[in-house]
């Protein structure tokens, strides 16, 4: 099963990835749902990030989610968010966001 990401309109003929957390979820368990099949931990990275903090987590939850779906997963469960920044080779500043959880088949 693999779970569609659907564009939403902004207006303005702008669309935007809808918010992942209906697949992504904080838990190890979902109420009302039964955990078929685990395909183990993944994680998704990104570097040098810089803006709308709501905006950039719904982008790597998204990632996430599709890293999970080409592994045959509907959801990730035990999704963790890791923020940092680190020292540039030119000695500027880089920020980094990363999600891990476990990839996983509910019904």
């Amino acid at each position: 099963m693999r779970v569609k990401i659907i564009g939403m309109d902004l207006g303005n003929g702008r669309k935007e990835n809808p918010v992942a957390h209906g697949a992504c979820f904080m838990s190890p368990t979902v109420p009302g749902k039964l955990l078929k099949q685990s395909f183990g931990m993944i994680e998704h990275t990104e570097t040098g990030i810089a803006g709308d903090a709501p905006k950039q987590t719904n982008a790597i939850l998204t990632k996430l989610l599709l890293a999970a779906n080409k592994l045959g997963a509907n959801a990730v469960v035990n999704v963790r968010l890791t923020t940092g920044t680190y020292h540039a080779a030119l000695g500027g500043m880089v920020t980094y966001l990363i999600a891990a959880g476990d990839a996983v088949v509910l019904e």
